[in-house]
Parts: C-alpha cells; structure tokens; sequence
C-alpha cells in the first residue's frame, strides 16, 4: 500500500504540462486576487505559518501528511470577513482604490484517523472577488467564486515520516464585463464604445502531494506541491467600429467570441515548526506561486493588436510567513497567544512595450507587509475556538474558526 501511494505521489509530481493556457488580456486579469493562504484562524494568526505544524483538520489542505498527527476524529470550520484592496492605475502615477468585500464560510473538513493512515474530505475557497471599478471611461464588473472539494490521506510510513496527497475537483464561477458608451445607438449620437464580457462555469481536476518529516520531537519539516486547477470560458467581445462621425450615422460592429482559458497557479511550499518549550511554537513557511503560468500563450485583445503577448509578464511569486504560538496554562484553562508576519510581493500582469494607453493600464503593483495576530482556547474535551485578525496596506480579514473533536 505504501509503494502505491509513493508511487501515485510521484507520478502527479512528474506528470506532463498539459495544453497550451490562453488567458484573454483585459482589466479582469488585473483583479484575479488569489489567496493561497493557509486555513484556520490558528494559522492566519500565525501569519499563515503552517506546512510544518500541520496538527489540526486544516491539514487536509495544507499539508495531508500531517492528518497522522490526529487521533480522533474531527470536524472544522472556518468562516471569514475579508476587505482587500485592488488598486487600479488611471496613469503611471495615478489610481484609484477600490474595495473587495467579502464574507462566509471558506473552509470546512471533517477527518477520520486510522491505524496508519488519516482521511478527509474538505472544501477550501481559493478565491472571491466580488468588484465593481471604472478604468479608462469603462464601467467594470468582475465577479469570481472558486473552490476547491477533495478527498486527503495522511500514510503514516515511518516513526519520523509521514506522505500525503488529495485528489478532487475544482469549481470556478466566472462573470466580468467591461462596458463603455450605448453601442446601440449611431456612432455620430455617441454610440462608439463596447462591451466585453465572460459569464460562465468550469470544473477541473484538483491533487497535491506532501511530506512531513519530524526527526525529533520538537522539530519538523513539511513539503507540500499544490497544482492549479484549469477553467475553460469563452470572453465574448461587442465593439463599435471607428467610423468618422462627422460624416456617418452608421454604426458597425466587430464582433469576437475569444477562447478564455483560466490556470490557477501552482503552488510549491516548504515549513519548518520547532518548539524550544512545550509552551511555545515557532514556525516558517517559504511559497513558491507560479503566478507566470497565467500569462502562457496570453491572447492580446483585438483593440491591443500592436501590442504582442511576451510585452504582458507577471512573475513568479516568492511568499513568506513567519509565527509564534504561545500557551498560557490559566489553572487549567489553556489560552493560545499568536502573532506572525506574512510577505506578499507583487504579483500583477504588467506591460513592457512602448504603448503608453497599455502602459497606463498594465501597470506594477506594490509588495505588501502583512502582521498578524489572534488566540485560541479549548473548551472542554472537544471543542476549540480560534480568533485571528490580518492587516496590512491592502488587506484586511478577520477568521473564526472552530474544530470540534468526537
């Protein structure tokens, strides 16, 4: 059974890249925010630190090999309020703020230990954008919803080392539109303008694959792959030809039906945890996010023909999380103290060519300085509450959690 799973593990790890991703350009790409923080309130407030620790049902997500730390069964849920937000760019100097407001319950597991091995299922939210801005005269609306639903093992191979993996699927709801001027009306009462528009649902395959390592008691070491799920939608664009006005009232269309393939990035992480004292907890998480794979075979839009795709980039992102847990032992009453930092660099699409209207609208962005903090306290023999809140230039969420072990 252990060399079968070794070797389903190392087959998804070495498995071929699959078809050529096309993203279409335009002002939705500037606003796919997606989180690939750790869930539960303990880790949030740990400054998202967690792949090494892994001792909790969040495991089943963050790294399925630490699913063999538990002992009984449990279930978890994580709801969050979360204010992010997106800056867009009017000119190289100037932009606007706009907020991303979201609430609900993002993560939700239920686990089952066994003699050897641990099993989950799970639902994780990777991403929920609700926006509304203007850019460029256009009024834009995006809204996307995604999550994750898989089923994670915990294999318990040695004293010191433990394998994981999930395998599942993944959901995308996917509306944007863009939309600027009345189209329907002739061109010379103002009806040059356009409507850009995707309004559609995919699913994909989901896996991962992890380790933890634990050499001694106090220190161990997590690795986890995460692979990105795909989503196929179609953009459908409506654009008023550019007829002289002064001589016409004759309006025209272009009309263009756009291959729209989403890959969501993926994910490669490393924790260590080490407890000096059984009172205190130190942990550090390294992310590698491949946030490049969007801009595979980008597809430029027709009103951006001079512009090629290799002038759009977006890098790589390198993430990294730092915190502390500290337990307070109150007569009795354990009281978690947590604290952490999180480093979230720049990761949006950016034009490297010399037009200056593409340049204004594909503009870097800023890296971020994230602090944490939060408590947790256990309430009888089965029940945990966690509280955490993040804050930093663009982001702001507060998460509750509960794990409640039968």
């Amino acid at each position: 059974m252990k060399k079968l799973i070794a070797a389903a593990m190392a087959a998804a790890l070495l498995a071929p890249a699959g078809p050529a991703l096309a993203l279409v350009e335009d002002t939705d790409v500037q606003t796919m925010d997606f989180r690939f923080n750790n869930p539960g309130a303990r880790a949030n407030a740990m400054g998202g630190a967690f792949i090494g620790v892994a001792d909790d049902a969040t495991a089943a997500y963050t790294n399925p090999a630490g699913l063999t730390i538990l002992t009984r069964p449990e279930m978890s849920a994580e709801f969050k309020y979360a204010n992010n937000t997106n800056r867009v760019y009017d000119t190289a100097t100037d932009y606007t703020d706009y907020n991303d407001e979201t609430t609900g319950a993002s993560f939700l597991s239920a686990v089952f230990p066994r003699e050897n091995a641990t099993v989950a299922i799970y639902r994780q939210q990777f991403i929920s954008t609700d926006l509304s801005f203007r850019f460029g005269g256009a009024s834009n609306k995006v809204d996307l919803n995604g999550s994750i639903y898989g089923i994670g093992m915990g294999i318990k191979a040695s004293d010191m080392a433990s394998l994981g993996f999930s395998v599942g699927f993944a959901t995308l709801d996917y509306f944007f539109e863009a939309r600027k001027g009345d189209i329907n009306a002739p061109l010379s009462t103002g009806g040059q303008g356009f409507i850009h528009q995707v309004n559609g649902e995919d699913s994909s395959e989901y896996y991962s694959a992890s380790l933890l390592l634990s050499p001694v008691e106090s220190f161990s070491l997590g690795m986890v792959f995460r692979y990105g799920p795909e989503f196929d939608t179609r953009m459908n664009l409506t654009e008023a030809s550019n007829i002289n006005i002064a001589t016409t009232d004759i309006t025209t269309y272009q009309l263009y039906n756009l291959d729209n393939r989403m890959k969501v990035p993926d994910v490669y992480g490393v924790g260590i945890s080490w407890r000096p004292l059984s009172s205190l907890t130190i942990a550090a998480d390294y992310n590698k996010i491949k946030y490049s794979q969007l801009s595979r075979d980008l597809v430029v839009l027709p009103a951006h023909a001079s512009a090629s795709p290799d002038q759009f980039r977006i890098d790589d992102a390198d993430e990294y999380h730092a915190g502390l847990e500290y337990v307070l032992d109150l007569g009795g009453f354990p009281l978690a103290l947590r604290a952490g930092y999180y480093f979230r660099p720049d990761h949006r699409f950016y034009y490297t060519g010399n037009d200056p209207a593409i340049r204004n609208m594909y503009h870097p962005g800023e890296d971020e300085d994230i602090y944490s903090g939060g408590f947790g306290m256990v309430l009888g023999e089965k029940v945990q509450l966690d509280a955490a809140a993040m804050t930093g230039d663009f982001t702001e969420e507060y998460t509750v959690s509960m794990v409640y072990r039968y």
